[in-house]
């Protein structure tokens, strides 16, 4: 077997050496990208934990400094999981200062690179329900919180189902506020809002 393989070698030795170099650059180019991605990821999360810093002691004078260096991390670093979470604080920046359409587009920009199962995506979905409530498009929002609600282990499943009463509510639909708000007692009984939500049905029911 040893002097078939050595025959072989012998006879085919031009391509046994390109084959020998194509493995080696393979893994070169393996161990190089390994490294890269390692080094973009540290510098992602470094960006955002700078940026961060600059966001918790901004004023109003500050604050354009403080949004270029977010925008700037996630220009460079797009789809990177420092990236995509900093994506995530620039739209709750937004939302936090009241710049709701600017929100919904840095929300949007997140759901486009993540997975439907991650929490990133039911925080984003969340977040542009949130901002498209404050801007009272009440059908918009309900169509995010609906999004998170039709997941199996979502853990913001009882705050969209209760703010989506709140977006009926917001549309005059009582009815429907008070299907969700029963639906929650129901559904889930150990939910700290079980008095307010039975406070809101009675309120409602009675209005009707």
């Amino acid at each position: 077997m040893i002097d078939q393989i050595t025959d072989f070698i012998k006879k085919n030795t031009t391509l046994v050496i390109s084959c020998s170099v194509i493995l080696v650059i393979a893994i070169l180019l393996f161990i190089s990208l390994t490294a890269y991605k390692k080094t973009i990821t540290k510098r992602s999360y470094i960006n955002e934990y700078n940026a961060y810093k600059l966001y918790k002691n901004y004023d109003q004078k500050s604050w354009p400094v403080v949004e270029n260096a977010f925008l700037d991390n996630i220009k460079k670093d797009p789809k990177t999981k420092g990236g995509l979470i900093t994506r995530l604080y620039l739209g709750n920046i937004y939302f936090k200062i009241e710049q709701y359409q600017k929100a919904i587009n840095t929300y949007a920009g997140l759901l486009k690179y993540v997975d439907k199962e991650s929490n990133l995506y039911d925080l984003a979905s969340i977040g542009m329900a949130y901002s498209y409530e404050n801007l009272g498009d009440f059908q918009k929002s309900l169509s995010f919180f609906q999004k998170v609600t039709e997941k199996k282990n979502s853990a913001h499943t009882v705050q969209a189902f209760i703010a989506m009463g709140r977006c009926y509510e917001g549309l005059k639909d009582n009815h429907s506020a008070v299907e969700k708000y029963r639906m929650v007692n129901e559904k889930f009984p150990e939910n700290p809002w079980k008095t307010i939500l039975n406070d809101k049905i009675s309120e409602l029911s009675t209005s009707n």
